[in-house]
């Protein structure tokens, strides 16, 4: 076993008492082992171990013993450890033996490279150290242990230190009281003696004892409080009232006016009540609010009483009833009213409160939902209904698109032409006097959505304020029906209004609709459109067909493709709703048309499509 005392060198001089190293006088004594070392003294706080400190550094799972070492003259022992690795799970024991055969372990870990002070308290004859390190080579390693003769504080730990079960701790028990302001008195803080702060409900020292109200009320178990307080301590102290008093009452008087929603009667450990009747009272003895439960002869152990919000000073409790009447509990919820700010998070990360409608309702918008994005409630998000009529073909015609143009009476252009450039530039009517306002939606050369409203000159042409790539839609804006046809075209020759060229013409509104009819649109530049439905129908006079419908659609710079295909018939379904359970998506500059063929000639199909435009 390792001697952890210093080695001697003693001498005398000028007959003073034999010194240690620093020439200090001191007491030599005998260790029971044999060892001359000197007597704990002034000046000395303790003594390095020599047998349980180290600096070798150890491979993984390599474990340093320690030598057993005297300890029965120190007050502390003082572990420091520190390490690059952290040390194996349950790798640091305090081994500590009566005669270093019978071992107690008390076990610890070392479970990171932060620097760590252990203070074990001696209580054996003999001590030593063994650490297992971690799975990991050290590259550096310390450990100092010292005995000390003077007690030293546990663990150093920093406020800001996270405590785990390797920290050192002291047990302390304690007693925390509060004094009443009406008679300074001083009071153990229990289960509902609670500290005087602001809580969620009301406790003895809310109580004013001198201003209350206990006739004929007794302490039934002896608690020694004033009466009124004993509800509004423990749940478990009970006050009774045997008289054949009707009613029999308590008035609570508050330190200060309370804010309350609610009043809870309770009775544990025997006995009950009944015909409860509750009064709030405001300043100058006013009722505030009367909760009426007299006639109620059901006996209760357990009963809340809410009510709005109210202010008030005191409570009277009235038990309508001749029966012995207990209780153990009153307690009385504070009310909270709170007002809030809600905020959304929008993408870019900043927050916008979000308000309430008119009616009170939370305002909140769902961008599923067609009404919130068409009453303009989802922003950067909009409707399209489009809705077009294939109007008179035949079955040599094949599939045509479903627009005011595929009609065999009109302008006979079956399957409708796309521009290649922005060149649509021009408006027409074949009546001499329309001069109605026309609202044209369409794409300008960068496929940008552009709305322009042009009078109409009869069957004059005229231009348009922007040449369009696309036109989607036209409509009678004016205060007066057309009188007749109206074309949107690219320039080219009119006889009586009408192009000559049918192939030039990119939209036509026929007398009686003030719209044209057109399955027809372009996706605009900057938006993402996501179809949540499709339809078609049979029209027209001759409605004994067959007739195929087709969903296409042509992503910019690729072919038309085939989307969806399905089938109406007279005799079976004339009317064809598709409903996406999931929207079918279209890229920016996207075509979009339906088409459609028929079995029989004179034949008329509808249809269209509803989409969202979401911009990207």
């Amino acid at each position: 076993m390792a001697n952890p005392f210093h080695h001697l060198t003693t001498r005398i001089d000028r007959g003073r008492l034999p010194v240690d190293n620093d020439l200090n006088p001191r007491t030599l004594a005998i260790t029971p082992e044999g060892y001359l070392t000197f007597a704990p003294g002034p000046g000395k706080q303790g003594v390095e171990s020599e047998g349980n400190s180290s600096t070798d550094v150890l491979t993984a799972g390599e474990t340093f013993t320690g030598e057993w070492e005297l300890i029965k003259d120190y007050a502390i022992i003082k572990v420091f450890i520190s390490s690059d690795q952290a040390g194996a799970i349950g790798g640091l024991i305090f081994q500590q033996s009566p005669d270093m055969v019978d071992i107690d372990n008390e076990v610890y870990e070392y479970t990171n490279s932060t620097p760590k002070l252990f203070t074990p308290n001696p209580v054996a004859k003999y001590f030593r150290i063994l650490y297992t390190n971690g799975t990991a080579d050290q590259t550096r390693f310390s450990l100092a242990t010292i005995y000390s003769y003077v007690y030293a504080k546990p663990t150093s730990h920093r406020l800001g230190d996270r405590v785990t079960g390797n920290d050192d701790a002291e047990l302390t028990k304690s007693v925390v009281a509060f004094r009443d302001e009406n008679d300074d008195t001083y009071h153990n803080i229990g289960t509902q003696h609670a500290m005087p702060v602001d809580s969620g409900s009301i406790f003895a020292h809310n109580i004013w004892e001198d201003e209350s109200v206990v006739t004929d009320w007794v302490d039934l178990d002896n608690i020694g409080e004033h009466v009124i307080v004993i509800p509004y301590t423990n749940l478990h102290t009970r006050i009774r009232n045997t008289t054949s008093d009707n009613p029999k009452t308590i008035i609570t008087h508050f330190n200060r006016t309370v804010n309350a929603q609610q009043v809870g009667i309770g009775c544990t450990g025997g006995g009950d009540f009944s015909n409860v009747k509750l009064t709030l009272i405001g300043s100058g003895g006013v009722t505030r609010t009367l909760l009426d439960d007299s006639t109620n002869n059901t006996k209760y152990t357990s009963k809340n009483y809410e009510f709005p919000p109210q202010l008030f000073n005191a409570l009277k409790m009235e038990f309508f009833t001749a029966d012995t009447v207990t209780i153990s509990n009153i307690t009385i919820q504070k009310a909270i009213i709170t007002e809030s700010q809600i905020k959304g998070s929008q993408p870019d990360g900043n927050l916008i409160p979000i308000g309430a409608t008119p009616s009170g309702n939370l305002k909140v918008s769902d961008a599923e939902n067609g009404l919130a994005i068409a009453k303009g409630d989802v922003v950067g998000s909009t409707t399209i209904h489009k809705f077009g009529k294939a109007p008179d073909f035949d079955i040599v015609d094949g599939y045509v698109s479903m627009w005011d143009g595929a009609s065999s009476l009109g302008l006979n252009a079956m399957l409708y032409t796309y521009s290649l450039t922005a060149i649509i530039d021009s408006l027409s009517s074949s009546s001499t006097g329309d001069t109605q306002l026309i609202e044209v939606q369409g794409l300008d050369v960068n496929y940008n959505l552009v709305i322009q409203t042009i009078a109409l000159t009869g069957q004059t042409r005229v231009a348009l304020t922007t040449s369009l790539i696309r036109v989607f839609r036209l409509k009678n804006v004016g205060s007066t029906d057309l009188a007749g046809d109206v074309f949107c075209f690219e320039n080219t020759p009119l006889t009586a209004g009408v192009p000559i060229d049918e192939t030039k013409c990119r939209a036509s509104i026929s007398i009686g609709n003030n719209q044209t009819l057109m399955a027809i649109y372009t996706v605009p530049a900057g938006y993402t459109a996501y179809m949540r439905v499709w339809f078609a129908s049979l029209a027209g006079a001759k409605r004994v067909n067959v007739s195929n419908i087709r969903m296409f659609a042509r992503p910019f710079g690729q072919v038309f493709q085939l989307k969806h295909d399905a089938s109406i018939n007279a005799s079976g379904s004339s009317n064809m709703p598709h409903l996406y359970a999931e929207p079918k998506k279209f890229a920016e500059k996207t075509d979009i048309e339906i088409r459609c063929n028929t079995d029989e000639n004179d034949a008329g199909v509808s249809g269209g499509f509803d989409l969202v435009l979401i911009e990207n």
